[in-house]
């Protein structure tokens, strides 16, 4: 398979994370492809036609776009547990988690691009919604973890920077440094307590090859 990719896209990292996650990360041949809001790529624009990245292309030639799209075909390709779950509650569920995420990424994309706009073209009230969602989705898999009475959310959301996945595709923190000084994550003290007594993190069973021999 081949992943139209570049280190500077979040929603590559997430493909990323998550083919390491299954065991496929050495099947992957990652593609350096460049794209940017101001001038679009045309060899890219041939295999899909909205031009972003994650672009994967199956071993049978067929164009694959969109992170969960991706992630969801890689996770049919494994032979352990699936990480997107069939039953319909559970399912929709975990597309929920899939959208929270890619567009906090994509405001926090949106807010990027406009503090890089010279400083009289930027937009304060653009500037001050952005960042209030961008605030709002970083809190909430707290308050949702700790309202539906969740410890193992909580403990997984903790837990996620240890992942080796997360471990083996280090990304840049200058996106959301701002918004982790201003209101750091912090698991309920009864997180800690439950995973001391061997409560299961969801999503470690499959441990990268690398790192299960260590």
């Amino acid at each position: 398979m081949k992943l139209h990719w570049s280190p500077r896209s979040p929603f590559v990292r997430k493909v990323m994370i998550f083919a390491h996650e299954v065991g496929l990360a050495g099947r992957i041949e990652p593609i350096r492809t460049v794209v940017a809001m101001s001038q679009a790529n045309r060899d890219l624009l041939k295999v899909n036609p909205i031009g972003k990245i994650p672009t994967l292309i199956t071993d049978e030639g067929e164009a694959l776009f969109d992170s969960t799209v991706i992630c969801e075909y890689l996770d049919s390709l494994h032979g352990g547990p699936r990480y997107f779950p069939q039953a319909p509650r559970e399912r929709w569920h975990a597309l929920r988690w899939h959208a929270l995420g890619d567009n906090m990424l994509d405001n926090l994309i949106l807010w990027r691009n406009e503090t890089l706009r010279p400083k009289v073209q930027q937009s304060p009230e653009i500037l001050v919604a952005l960042e209030a969602k961008i605030r709002s989705s970083l809190a909430f898999p707290s308050a949702a973890a700790t309202s539906a009475s969740r410890p193992r959310s909580v403990i997984w959301i903790s837990a996620f920077a240890d992942w080796p996945g997360a471990m083996d595709t280090p990304g840049s923190p200058r996106g959301t440094k701002r918004f982790r000084n201003g209101r750091p994550f912090e698991a309920p003290s009864w997180s800690t307590t439950a995973s001391k007594r061997g409560a299961p993190i969801p999503c470690r069973r499959n441990r990268h090859p690398s790192r299960a021999a260590s």
